[in-house]
């Protein structure tokens, strides 16, 4: 703390070795570089500035030495790093931005002009998984249903045939096969252990692959989280969740920790947590 920050430099080198390549990365005083990626044999860098509120993803020719800005967003607060941007064979591209408010895939072409926006809706795209190009589609998260969940969707690239493709209740974390057309579906909910299923892209279960067995945890008496709605003294509503112990006796009073931070986290603290005497709140 206090002292000056590194400055990063990001190279190229054959996997036979021999000399590195060093990218132009233009100007990288205070600047970060969180992301590195391949568009076939082009290198492509996101370049962060130190606010943080200034993405721009960068693409060189196949000789690391020309660098074109392909990509940019730019907010008045901060841009969320995700995922690198999908490239198609014709050189366009798919990304998520918060541009609108919310987080949503873009389509644009290989100079970086958005074509269209894929998704739309008061609700959140959390990872673009892949792109089919065969079939049109598009998958990827999101918590289109619940704040609370996370569930697996396809669409088309013009934002039509929205479908959405996990239908259990809880947190999906899918991994799509390298043919589109299998995935495999691991998730878990506040109330359910996390079960791992082989599944087609058209909705089918073809098999159970791993099933939390629940027997050995019975004996500690856990207790399930609570969703609640509060209002704060702005007007504006939030999402909470308390963990209540198993022996909760309205009539006492019991010590309370909050965790503001980390949903995942808190959540798996409080379930564990739940079964002793203190009260667990997390506010979302």
């Amino acid at each position: 703390t206090g002292e000056k920050n590194p400055t990063v430099k990001i190279g190229v080198v054959t996997i036979r070795g021999g000399r590195t390549k060093w990218l132009d990365l233009g100007e990288n005083e205070d600047m970060y570089f969180p992301k590195a990626d391949w568009c076939e044999k082009q290198p492509v860098v996101a370049r962060l500035n130190r606010k943080q509120n200034h993405l721009e993803w960068l693409k060189y020719d196949k000789r690391f030495r020309n660098m074109e800005i392909i990509i940019e967003d730019v907010d008045s607060a901060w841009v969320d790093v995700q995922e690198t941007p999908i490239f198609l064979s014709d050189g366009s591209c798919l990304f998520t931005s918060e541009r609108t408010g919310y987080r949503h895939i873009f389509y644009a072409d290989k100079r970086g002009n958005i074509i269209n926006q894929v998704t739309h809706g008061e609700w959140e795209v959390k990872r673009l998984v892949d792109m089919d190009e065969e079939s049109g589609k598009i998958y990827f998260t999101a918590n289109r249903e619940s704040i609370l969940e996370q569930h697996f969707y396809s669409v088309n690239l013009d934002g039509s045939g929205l479908v959405q493709l996990t239908s259990e209740p809880g947190w999906h974390s899918p991994r799509l096969s390298p043919t589109k057309t299998y995935f495999i579906d691991s998730y878990s909910s506040s109330t359910e252990p996390r079960m791992i299923l082989l599944k087609t892209v058209i909705c089918e279960t073809v098999r159970v692959m791993q099933e939390t067995d629940m027997e050995p945890y019975l004996e500690y008496e856990f207790t399930y989280p609570e969703y609640f709605d509060f209002t704060r003294s702005d007007g504006i509503t939030l999402k909470g969740m308390r963990t209540l112990p198993w022996n909760f006796d309205e009539t006492k009073k019991y010590p309370i920790i909050i965790h503001g931070y980390g949903l995942a986290g808190s959540q798996m603290v409080g379930n564990w947590w739940g079964g002793r005497n203190y009260l667990w709140h997390q506010f979302m």
